[in-house]
């Protein structure tokens, strides 16, 4: 199997059906992105209450 074959196979699934790029941003990419907004948001949320305790 030389490289050109190697390559072409890492954008085929098992059946031999080509892949395009969309499968990039599915499932846990998309949830990790979420994830890491609300991580920051809390972290943002907890300096401002550590700053400004009377606010709470």
């Amino acid at each position: 199997m030389g490289r050109q074959d190697h390559v072409k196979s890492r954008y085929q699934d098992v059946n031999g059906v080509r892949r395009t790029r969309s499968w990039l941003f599915t499932g846990g990419v998309s949830e990790n992105v979420i994830a890491a907004v609300l991580a920051l948001a809390l972290i943002a949320y907890l300096v401002y209450a550590l700053i400004r305790p009377e606010k709470f």
